[in-house]
Formats: C-alpha cells, structure tokens, sequence
C-alpha cells in the first residue's frame, strides 16, 4: 500500500502560484507602491529578496511544475529582474542579427533590416550564467522559438482586445 502511494504521488505535479503585488504600505518606507517588500530583502543575512527566496524555496520540491508568478502589469520588469538576479533564464546566447532573422522569419516580414553601421559591436554580450538555480534542478523548459511565437501571440492577442 505504501509503495502505491509513493507511486501514485509521483505521478502528480504542482503549478504553485507566487501571488506578487500589493501598494506597498505595511512597511512602508521601505516599501512603496512601485516597489513592495516581496522585491525587498529584509534580513540581513539573507542576499536574496522574498520572492527569489520563495521561488527558490520551491524549486527545491519534488513534483513541481516551474512556478507562476502573478504580478500587476507595473511591476513586470520588476519581477524579471529579480529573476534574472538569481539566474532564472537560459544559458543559450544568440546574436542580435541571428534572433531579428529569427523573428522575421517567424512573423513573415520579408523587408530588409537596417543595421546602424556605426555602431558594429553592438551591446556588449550578456550570456545569463544560470549554475546557481541549476544547481537546485532547475533547468529551462520553453524553445526560443516557442517563446517567440507565444510572446507574439500575446502581443497579437493583447492588441486585438485593445481595438474590439
């Protein structure tokens, strides 16, 4: 009986959801309204935030899915630079030039890209070094070229409710 259930739960899978926003007044000043204390450290000997901590928590359980973070739309960029803090991403680098192919190609445009000359190095490279989330299992699940085509999607999505 026992070794059905430890069978059978590990067959099951969690989403858990990290339900982030708020207006920032329980501890205020530290926290205000663009920036509320999930995205504050508050202890001393803890360099992560709270909702790194608590993602970070989460990916240390068995059978569950990559968590959901909710937010309100002003604190999106938020969200995805603590994210990025602690190395949630892909390690997979592609050029500049490469990903706008990519995207042409995948939304249809068969115009010509304009490159700045001026400017031929470009940004300097920004490869995401992802060991630290790695090391706890994490590892990423979602295609560049699937992220692209659901990013426009949305896009897509998003503007066709704005003009109904």
């Amino acid at each position: 009986m026992a070794n059905t259930e430890k069978r059978l739960d590990s067959n099951i899978h969690v989403l858990p959801v990290i339900l982030s926003g708020g207006e920032g007044k329980r501890l205020w000043p530290l926290s205000r309204a663009s920036y509320p204390k999930q995205y504050l450290s508050l202890n001393e000997n803890d360099q992560f935030t709270l909702i790194q901590s608590t993602y970070l928590r989460l990916k240390k359980i068995d059978n569950l899915l990559s968590p959901l973070i909710v937010c309100n739309e002003e604190q999106r960029f938020v969200v995805a630079e603590q994210m990025r803090q602690i190395n949630v991403g892909s390690d997979f680098e592609i050029s500049i030039r490469d990903l706008a192919e990519k995207i042409s190609k995948i939304v249809g445009f068969s115009g010509e890209i304009i490159w700045d000359r001026t400017k031929p190095d470009g940004t300097p490279r920004k490869k995401l070094d992802n060991s630290c989330i790695k090391n706890i299992g994490w590892k990423p699940t979602t295609d560049l070229d699937v992220g692209i085509r659901k990013t426009i999607k949305t896009f897509v999505d998003e503007q066709k409710n704005k003009f109904s």
